[in-house]
C-alpha cells in the first residue's frame, strides 16, 4: 500500500501502517479523515488498488466515530 498515496488523499488527517512485533503477518493500520465522505472515497481507492486485491480476504476493524 502507498502511504504517499493516502497521505495525499483529500481529507486525509494522519495514517500509518505498523507491523507487529507479535505477529509479523499482521500489520496494524491507524487512520483518520476529516469526515465521512472522505473515508469512503479511500475505501472505494483501496479497494481497487493492488493492495486492496491482494487483501480481500484479510478481517479489518474499523471504528468510525462522529
Amino acid at each position: 500500500m502507498s502511504c504517499q498515496t493516502t497521505h495525499e488523499e483529500t481529507g486525509c488527517i494522519t495514517f500509518s501502517v505498523i507491523q507487529s512485533p507479535d505477529n509479523l503477518l499482521r500489520f496494524d493500520v491507524y487512520e483518520e479523515f476529516a469526515d465521512r465522505e472522505s473515508f469512503d472515497l479511500h475505501q472505494q481507492r483501496v479497494k481497487s488498488s493492488h493492495w486492496g486485491k491482494v487483501t480481500v480476504n484479510v478481517e479489518r476493524h474499523y471504528e468510525i466515530l462522529k
